[in-house]
């Protein structure tokens, strides 16, 4: 028979304890049945209920002294902890938060009530989960008012006057290396950088669609403005000259014109002026494609930064030679004379590159016109303009 001090020898001090605990539970039990001497021989009070005996004869628990599920072994030798008896219903001792949400289904909490973080977890799995639902019905409630507040917003007019003198600046910069891109990105990367759009404005989907629509518009627009103004009407004698194109563009906004605005302008006239007869889209809705693709082979058949900024020269000077006659001067800005915005654009337009997800054939052409109204008849403008000074 194993001697009694060597099962506590190889217990914990902890485990000890507990086993000492058990065994004065043991025995207030059974002087509370009234016989020590039928508990020691494994009896049961006869007013005990069979179905809670043992396989020994005593009580079946769940639970130890101190409230604790006792570990059993498992088959394979672990641990495990023993099922947990079934409880009261859940709701029982809950919070009245919970108890009140439970009577009212559709009751809101108030605002803050289900965002307290210390609370929601001190709660029980039930109630965290009634939390968790009315949480859940706040944030539907609040998108819904979003929507509902989106559809009647509109933009400011200094929102509307940026969006316009951005993409322009943008689509005249001479740092542009692609004119077949939506631009969208790069001007709200610019309407970013002049604290046009609050913080937090790219969180909202629906106003940042309401911009980029925007957008969009105004590179059709002036795209659109640009190619008919290139356009020549040889058998007249009604030329746009250089400087009163660059003036018309950028009329109404805070740009200022440079030489090299003024480059890069006679090079897309020089596209347009001597596109393929044969390529009858060259100067159709293919315009800004052939214009995009001789300025990357120009880049490349020179690719020398002093000798290209010659060649882009040369264009401005035959431009000059050919359609400017008399004229007053017009004045050309320096790059450190320009606004801020402008720096921005043609910093920006440097990484406008053409975009291998989305074909913009749509803004290629005459596109959209500011009635968003699709404008295909390219012979209503025969180029003629305000006769030169």
């Amino acid at each position: 028979m194993t001697q009694p001090g060597s099962e506590n020898q190889q217990l914990t001090p902890n485990s000890r304890f507990r086993q000492a605990l058990a065994a004065n539970r043991q025995n207030r039990t059974t002087n509370i049945g009234g016989s020590a001497s039928a508990t020691t021989s494994g009896d049961q009070p006869d007013w005990l209920d069979p179905t809670l005996h043992g396989e020994g004869g005593s009580m079946t628990t769940t639970t130890s002294i101190l409230g604790r599920r006792p570990r059993e072994p498992s088959p394979d030798g672990t641990v495990v902890l023993a099922a947990p008896v079934p409880g009261p219903a859940p709701h029982i001792d809950l919070t009245r938060t919970a108890t009140i949400l439970i009577a009212n289904p559709n009751k809101r909490l108030k605002s803050g009530s289900e965002s307290d973080l210390l609370y929601f977890a001190r709660a029980r799995e039930a109630e965290r989960s009634l939390l968790q639902y009315h949480a859940t019905l706040r944030l539907l409630d609040t998108q819904e008012d979003l929507i509902a507040l989106n559809k009647q917003w509109t933009m400011s007019k200094q929102l509307k006057a940026n969006i316009n003198q951005f993409t322009i600046a943008t689509l005249l910069s001479p740092s542009i290396s692609s004119y077949r891109t939506l631009l969208v990105s790069t001007v709200q990367e610019l309407l970013v950088k002049d604290c046009s759009l609050p913080e937090g404005f790219f969180r909202n989907p629906a106003r940042m669609q309401i911009v980029s629509r925007a957008i969009q518009a105004a590179a059709t627009n002036h795209r659109s403005t640009i190619k008919k103004k290139a356009r020549i009407d040889l058998a007249t004698s009604t030329k746009w000259n250089i400087r009163k194109l660059a003036s018309t563009l950028t009329k109404g906004t805070d740009l200022k014109i440079t030489a090299l605005m003024l480059q890069r302008y006679a090079f897309i006239r020089f596209q347009y002026v001597n596109a393929p007869v044969e390529d009858a889209e060259a100067k159709g809705k293919g315009f800004w494609k052939h214009v995009s693709k001789k300025l990357v082979e120009a880049g490349d058949s020179i690719p020398d930064a002093d000798e290209y900024a010659m060649a882009m020269k040369a264009y401005l000077t035959q431009d000059e030679s050919l359609y400017t006659v008399g004229g007053k001067k017009l004045r050309l800005y320096e790059k450190t004379q320009l606004p801020e915005f402008q720096i921005h654009a043609d910093e920006a337009a440097k990484d406008v590159v053409l975009s291998a997800l989305e074909d913009d054939d749509e803004l290629d052409g005459d596109g959209l016109n500011a009635d968003n109204h699709r404008d295909d008849d390219d012979d209503a403008d025969d180029g003629a303009g305000p006769q030169d000074d």
